[in-house]
């Protein structure tokens, strides 16, 4: 990752703080290596599609710990204007990972990567869940460690 990190990157926004040793690492070579620090800042996945604040992109890398879809960077550029190629994903595992910045695909190849993920798991949104649309109840997730929620009540008509 490093020979392609930009030398005048001075933050990283990542989408949880379990990549914070990762770029603390990155922060090791570069002093090494004469360049100077840069900041970790986190932001909580999804919910910075809704926040008031901004994702500055000058002088910046967004750092998406692992994706099936891409669907996040996607939200990113559309809503935030925050620029693609600026957008890396350390893990990836899906058919639009060409499409993007991939640090680790891990989708199989025969050639290279024949240990690879062969299917991956299909991603639904709650307005098209095709287990919803069989009758089973979605399961909201939140958070950057996609937490359940506690006990709800639900309600019969």
């Amino acid at each position: 990752m490093l020979p392609a990190f930009p030398p005048d990157c001075h933050t990283i926004y990542t989408d949880t703080p379990s990549a914070f040793p990762m770029i603390a690492t990155m922060n090791e070579h570069r002093r090494a290596s004469g360049l100077g620090f840069v900041a970790a800042e986190n932001f909580s996945s999804y919910a910075v599609l809704d926040l008031k604040e901004e994702i500055d992109p000058s002088n910046s890398l967004v750092v998406i710990s692992a994706s099936s879809s891409g669907s996040l960077a996607n939200a990113m550029c559309g809503k935030l204007g925050y620029p693609k190629d600026q957008i890396w994903h350390l893990l990836f595992s899906g058919s639009a990972a060409s499409e993007h910045q991939v640090i680790c695909n891990l989708d199989f190849d025969e050639a290279e990567d024949s240990d690879g993920v062969r299917l991956t798991a299909p991603d639904y949104r709650a307005e098209a869940c095709l287990y919803c649309e069989s009758g089973s109840f979605p399961i909201p997730l939140y958070g950057d460690q996609f937490e359940l929620p506690g006990p709800q009540r639900m309600h019969f008509s």
